[in-house]
């Protein structure tokens, strides 16, 4: 199915991203989480917390861009 991504003009389905986040392996994670960068997904409160969580938990270390990307998104959170 790949990332759940969504046009300008859809609703953003933040359950559906968080599911996809939820349900990820390490290797995933960091691959969905680079995906939403690159497209500048907008994510939710919700969403970014399951980012840190999962990243860390699974003790993954963050590139910066992608730290800075999380803080760009919770500073501009739905």
């Amino acid at each position: 199915n790949g990332p759940a991504t969504w046009g300008p003009s859809e609703e953003i389905d933040y359950f559906a991203i968080n599911t996809e986040l939820v349900q990820a392996d390490k290797r995933t994670l960091s691959q969905l989480v680079e995906h939403y960068r690159m497209s500048e997904q907008s994510l939710n409160v919700v969403n970014i917390t399951t980012i840190l969580h999962r990243s860390a938990k699974m003790r993954i270390q963050l590139p910066n861009n992608v730290a800075a990307f999380l803080a760009t998104s919770l500073a501009t959170a739905a």
